[in-house]
């Protein structure tokens, strides 16, 4: 038998990072879609400003104490938390509900019933937090308890002066702690500098009883000793779950009501002790926003002592800047996701919106986080999360203002369990914020965007941030203005970093009619020019408009740019030498069903019709892929290949039935693919919200390279690519989120 004795949670401003990925109101989430918790308001203003909250479990006043001790205790227990400066959160269940933070009605009612819930070690290890216990209770295996938490990877620290890891009732069991403390700063700066680290194991801190309540503690084991004896002739060793109730209530008995009042004490002073952590912990994350903080932890094995220490960060930007609470900063990222971050708020009617009628509508008012690049991360980093290694992989660069905007991009970030280290804070600058309207069945009707501030981001505070971590994938969003997205294009060709992505849309419109941004569209065209003469291959690998954006690049390149003038322009096109046979190709391509399932959808005629593919052929030259999103008929990928690397497709020639069509060079290594993808059956005809679901198809092709950086080389990688990330798409058009929590399922 495994456990743990009496348990304290620290959590600092966020109890959902317990349930990562969530949204940030637990309240507001139980209340729009059934989940059965309820956050006590008291909770919920503390972890929305950031202030330190100490969680309570309930089962050491359901059994082990006789009512009214019980209530006692825990009305004692959660007043010791407030006076440390933190607020108490006491969990239970009651009628099914999950209740974080109790009523004085529901303690009394959780005092005065018994019941039985076995702890869970394994929890310890998926949960980043800090667990104040008073040790293991001696009728349990200790020796055993401690190798498993050895096994699981939770660290075990002694909360004393010495190494002795206390039995409940006792100061010392006879078994050591691997390391130990004895200041609750030190213990909140091991478990800031975990979560830094982007590890999700918890930490648990063993604190031993106080020394005048362990006069007792050879008379309460003796009683112990005799209580276990009598549980195995009396056949109670054997009941499971009883056991520890009945043990618990039989020492009491023997010792007259002496382990009751230890047990109380014990957890009484474990309250005390989480309550002083969650307030040093809290006063470390303030400190690290405002760039003061340098981190030292005391670990002490035997008498000598370790010091380990962590380096300053890094400041990112000029004096005016700085970075948010950091996850984690020490670790490189594969794919960094530079652009917008911004605070959506959704407004979404119930009726039949009327363009001529200037009313109000009943309907739902939310409040989330959006912007292209955000979304685009969020996405990355649940297709990718998983590992401790792919949990920091992703890498959000945006700006953000100091305001109360600012702090909840930071926490709303920090509690889907993503970094936070490339949020910029912008001195004296508004955050950027979107304002939506949508209709009854989802879909976008208008907007308002404040998006100044990506807009008036200085290159200099982006690029001490792309030198750092020299990512695999870069990937931009037309948030940023020309002349930065010029200066990080021509750095990231300098640093040979292997591809990078340009996304633009706001939406994913589900029909090709529909009005979207196309505003972006040519702001990174400048940094083409800039860079067209010296790049062997296209500047941008990957780019993902959809058709309407398609056609405003290509105006732009071609009629307000000299782009289609370049001399590397021309010998491209050239280079590909398309013929009759590839124009013929095509024609038949376009005769095929857009799905071989939904034929009320037609043909891909649109393709030949409205020249997408003589536009995205002519793009080629600055884009290397081009992902284009049809909505709801489906994505069409144009892009450039070069025969060696991609053999596969090399060894095919067209087959329009097959949907994709290859132009193999008669001069050159060039080839050139385009390849249709339909749309996947969707299992709701109306959609929920199509604002992310385009930013979620590019987040799933970023992990997608992420992993297999030639997945397009091949015609099977291609379409596995694709079917990943129309999944992705999907599953967040058929979310009330930006971004599905689903994807991590993916």
């Amino acid at each position: 038998m495994f456990a743990t004795g009496h348990r304290t949670r620290i959590s600092v401003g966020s109890v959902s990072r317990l349930t990562r990925g969530r949204p940030f109101s637990l309240t507001h989430r139980s209340a729009s879609h059934g989940v059965p918790i309820d956050v006590h308001p008291e909770v919920e203003e503390a972890l929305a400003n950031g202030r330190p909250v100490v969680a309570l479990e309930s089962t050491i006043i359901t059994h082990g104490m006789p009512y009214p001790t019980s209530l006692e205790m825990a009305q004692s227990v959660e007043n010791i938390v407030r006076s440390t400066g933190s607020t108490p959160a006491t969990i239970g269940l009651i009628e099914g509900r999950v209740k974080v933070g109790l009523q004085p009605t529901e303690l009394v009612r959780l005092a005065d019933r018994t019941m039985d819930v076995s702890a869970d070690l394994h929890e310890l290890a998926r949960c980043p937090v800090g667990l104040v216990s008073a040790g293991v209770k001696s009728i349990l295996d200790i020796g055993r308890t401690l190798e498993y938490l050895e096994t699981l990877g939770v660290p075990v620290i002694s909360y004393a002066e010495s190494n002795d890891f206390p039995a409940f009732y006792s100061r010392k069991s006879g078994f050591k702690s691997p390391w130990r403390i004895d200041d609750p700063e030190a213990a909140a700066r091991i478990l800031y500098i975990q979560r830094q680290l982007g590890m999700s194991n918890g930490v648990l801190f063993a604190v031993p009883i106080p020394e005048k309540h362990e006069a007792h503690g050879a008379v309460l084991q003796e009683a112990i000793e005799t209580a276990l004896r009598e549980s195995e002739e009396a056949g109670v060793s054997k009941s499971g779950k009883e056991v520890t109730p009945w043990l618990l209530k039989r020492v009491g008995e023997l010792t007259s009501g002496k382990s009751l009042a230890s047990n109380v004490a014990l957890v009484q002073n474990s309250a005390l002790v989480g309550g002083q952590i969650a307030v040093e912990y809290a006063k470390l994350a303030s400190e690290y926003q405002s760039g003061k903080n340098h981190f030292y932890s005391d670990f002490r094995t035997g008498s000598p002592s370790q010091i380990i220490q962590k380096t300053k960060p890094v400041e990112y930007g000029s004096g005016s800047a700085g970075r948010k609470d950091a996850i984690p900063s020490v670790r490189k990222a594969t794919v960094v996701v530079m652009g917008c971050a911004a605070v959506d708020i959704t407004s979404q009617a119930e009726v039949l919106i009327k363009s001529d009628q200037k009313s109000t509508y009943p309907g739902k008012v939310s409040v989330s986080l959006g912007g292209v690049a955000r979304n685009i991360a969020e996405a990355t980093h649940r297709m990718m999360s998983g590992s401790t290694e792919n949990d920091s992989a992703t890498l959000l660069v945006a700006p953000i203002g100091n305001d109360d905007f600012g702090k909840l991009i930071g926490a709303k970030t920090q509690s889907l369990g993503m970094r936070t280290d490339g949020l910029v804070s912008i001195q004296g600058r508004q955050s950027a914020v979107c304002n939506l309207l949508l209709d009854s069945h989802g879909e976008l009707r208008c907007g308002v965007s404040d998006m100044d501030l990506p807009h008036a981001w200085e290159a200099d505070q982006i690029l001490a941030i792309l030198r750092d971590h020299c990512p695999q994938l870069l990937a931009l969003d037309g948030n940023i203005s020309s002349d930065v997205l010029t200066t990080i294009v021509t750095e990231s060709s300098k640093m040979g970093i292997q591809s990078v992505l340009y996304s633009l849309s706001i939406s994913l419109p589900t029909k090709i009619s529909e009005p979207t941004s196309v505003v972006k569209a040519s702001r990174i065209l400048p940094a083409i020019t800039a860079n067209l003469a010296r790049s062997t291959r296209s500047v941008i690998s990957f780019v993902s408009p959809n058709l309407i954006e398609l056609a405003h690049m290509y105006q732009d390149a071609r009629n307000n740019s000299d782009l289609m003038a370049h001399e590397r322009w021309w010998n491209v096109i050239d280079s590909f030498g398309l013929g009759s046979q590839f124009r013929t190709d095509l024609v038949q391509l376009a005769k095929r069903a857009v799905s071989d399932t939904a034929s009320d959808l037609g043909t891909l005629s649109f393709i030949a019709d409205r020249g997408i593919v003589q536009m995205a052929v002519n793009l080629l030259p600055f884009f290397q892929h081009i992902v284009v999103k049809c909505g709801e008929l489906g994505v069409l990928v144009i892009m450039r290949l070069d025969q060696a690397e991609a053999s596969a497709w090399a060894a095919q020639r067209s087959d329009p039935r097959c949907r994709y069509v290859i132009a193999h060079s008669p001069t050159s290594d060039e080839m050139l693919v385009v390849q249709h993808f339909p749309p996947l059956q969707t299992t709701q005809d109306v959609a929920l919200n199509s604002t992310g679901a385009g930013d979620s198809l590019v987040g799933a092709l970023l992990a997608v390279l992420a992993r297999d950086p030639h997945a397009f080389n091949s015609p099977s990688t291609s379409s596995k690519a694709l079917d990943i990330a129309q999944q992705a798409a999907i599953l967040t058009l058929q979310s009330p989120h930006a971004v599905s929590p689903s994807l991590s399922n993916i």
